[in-house]
């Protein structure tokens, strides 16, 4: 698709698809989930588990600030208050008793942390919907941890020639990347479904990637294809499993253009219906779709581990706009079959 509707987005939330392995880019839930893993069940074979889809979102976000938040941190363990999350600042620090100095300075970082995040607020307010150029700087951001892509500067225990990724909770120059379209020069729209390729901004020449074992990485000079997709499986997505392309960044959703989408739908369904061409408005046999709760947007889906096991989740905040999901991985998708 090449066009308006087939860019990528700040404020786009994509999933990474290793087609080598058939698994999905995943927070493995060890490691206090900062580490990442290739889950290697294969997406197009129902009758295998799959990772929640929550833990394989990623959210395409410009570049902020976090040196408050740094600074703040660091105060933290020099003055012994540890495993306190920034983003539970006033719960656990400002209203707690603390020495007077103590107290004084934790109330200047509240300051500082608020005019930082407002600052981030504006800078996403700025750039939200607006298109992603090839060589600008994106950050990553895991849905479901709140935690940022980051590339350290330590070796991968599984090979040689790569870094570690992680998530963290405070962005930083390490998790600045680079979306960059194989073939092209930079200031180039990037599209769902052109091959590209994920580069981090503080380490040159540093490409995301899957090392041996499944495990998510950094390789020096190694570039991995990537290619972005808003749904699937598709032919497309096929064609590229045959052709061994690494990656399938496959758009989650895209929240302000799906809203005015689902308007306009809203709002064309009778004079569809008048003119015959409501019928891709209908439920019919074998379509795949999501059962939504109307008070609090919750969904029905199966737990991975025990399939006759059923609960309602959220997911994550923003999946009430759920579409274009891959059917088998979301674990709320559900196939419509006629009764027997």
């Amino acid at each position: 698709m090449r066009g308006p509707e087939g860019q990528i987005h700040y404020g786009d939330v994509i999933v990474l698809a290793d087609v080598a392995s058939g698994g999905f880019v995943s927070s493995g839930g060890f490691d206090g989930a900062e580490s990442l893993t290739v889950l290697v069940e294969r997406h197009f074979n129902p009758s295998l588990s799959v990772p929640n889809i929550a833990d394989c979102c990623f959210q395409v976000l410009p570049k902020l600030s976090f040196t408050q938040a740094k600074s703040a941190s660091a105060y933290l363990k020099e003055s012994g208050i540890g495993g306190v999350a920034l983003r539970n600042w006033h719960e656990h620090v400002i209203n707690k008793n603390q020495d007077d100095a103590v107290c004084q300075q934790l109330l200047q970082y509240d300051v500082r942390l608020q005019e930082e995040n407002e600052a981030n607020a504006a800078e996403l307010k700025r750039w939200w919907g607006q298109p992603v150029m090839s060589g600008m700087i994106v950050m990553l951001k895991h849905v479901s941890s709140s935690k940022y892509l980051v590339q350290l500067r330590y070796r991968s225990t599984v090979s040689a020639l790569s870094f570690r990724v992680e998530l963290h909770e405070l962005g930083s120059k390490a998790s600045s990347w680079k979306f960059a379209q194989t073939g092209k020069g930079t200031g180039e729209r990037l599209y769902y479904g052109v091959q590209l390729h994920i580069e981090n901004c503080k380490f040159a020449n540093s490409f995301l990637s899957v090392s041996k074992g499944g495990i998510a990485s950094s390789s020096s000079g190694s570039k991995n294809v990537l290619k972005l997709y808003r749904e699937a499986p598709t032919p497309e997505v096929n064609s590229c499993l045959r052709q061994g392309v690494d990656f399938l960044p496959q758009a989650f959703c895209h929240f302000d253009q799906m809203r005015q989408a689902d308007a306009e739908r809203e709002q064309a369904v009778p004079a569809e219906e008048e003119q015959g061409e409501g019928e891709q408005n209908c439920v019919h046999g074998m379509d795949c779709v999501v059962l939504r709760t109307t008070t609090d947007f919750r969904y029905l889906y199966a737990q991975p581990d025990d399939q006759a096991k059923l609960s309602w989740s959220r997911l994550s905040s923003t999946s009430e706009m759920v579409k274009g999901v891959d059917q088998v991985a979301a674990g709320a998708m559900w196939c419509v079959q006629p009764r027997k």
